[in-house]
């Protein structure tokens, strides 16, 4: 996370459907500035998982995201470093 940006404008932007109604609660607490990681894991998601982009992209975000943060989403697709179809 950059500048004065939090975990749940970070998600809105970063997600161009309501994923922050699949995190964890306390993951998107407005205080919370510890959180390192990020975990979709689990959750039934589907489509392309954007793969970074300029740093002035909206996508860049996902340049640090690992395969293990999508493990059990069977419908997506992307980058062959997310290990997904």
């Amino acid at each position: 996370f950059d500048g004065d940006s939090s975990l749940r404008q970070w998600v809105g932007e970063a997600f161009p459907v309501a994923i922050s109604d699949v995190i964890d609660s306390h993951l998107l607490n407005e205080r919370n500035t510890t959180a390192t990681e990020i975990s979709v894991a689990m959750n039934e998601l589907l489509g392309n998982i954007p793969s970074g982009g300029r740093r002035d992209s909206k996508w860049w975000k996902f340049a640090n995201f690992s395969a293990r943060s999508f493990l059990g989403n069977y419908a997506l697709c992307g980058a062959p470093k997310f290990h997904v179809p």
